[in-house]
């Protein structure tokens, strides 16, 4: 099962079955044991956190969970703290952030951004909300808390 994981894309909740969840939840379940420890399962990894649009809990969420795991975290949070704002087009700042990374999130306000992303690097891709199409990670929270308090989702 967990083959299936490996270094995939996450650009919607759609692209997971009832079983993908499960395996998922109770990975993180089994990880929960760990939060007050630092694990050194990312070590050597860097993570690239592309926020083209302002969050605070996603971001953070996504940079403690690195760091807690080991990994180098490399960021930016706006368009305007990006070459972007000098005219690089997404295409190119997304290959650069692939040069550097073992993983990319991504956070846009437009629609789409996420899959494109995963289309043109070669490293996965996380969705960390493009517009108002897809934030899977936040839905796979959301799934993961009913799981919690009714033993099903």
């Amino acid at each position: 099962m967990k083959e299936r994981f490996y270094k995939r894309d996450v650009i919607s909740i759609l692209e997971f079955n009832r079983e993908d969840l499960e395996y998922l939840f109770d990975v993180c379940d089994k990880a929960l044991r760990y939060i007050d420890k630092k694990l050194y399962l990312l070590k050597d990894k860097v993570i690239s956190l592309a926020f083209f649009e302002p969050s605070t809990r996603t971001r953070f969420s996504f940079e403690v969970a690195a760091k807690k795991l080991g990994a180098d975290v490399i960021s930016f949070t706006s368009e305007e703290a990006s070459s972007i704002s000098k005219g690089e087009n997404l295409a190119d700042t997304i290959r650069m952030l692939d040069s550097y990374s073992d993983l990319i999130v991504i956070r846009h306000r437009l629609e789409g951004v996420a899959k494109y992303a995963a289309e043109i690097a070669e490293k996965p891709v996380i969705n960390a909300g493009d517009g108002k199409q897809h934030h899977p990670t936040q839905a796979m929270i959301d799934l993961y808390t009913v799981r919690k308090l009714f033993d099903t989702i």
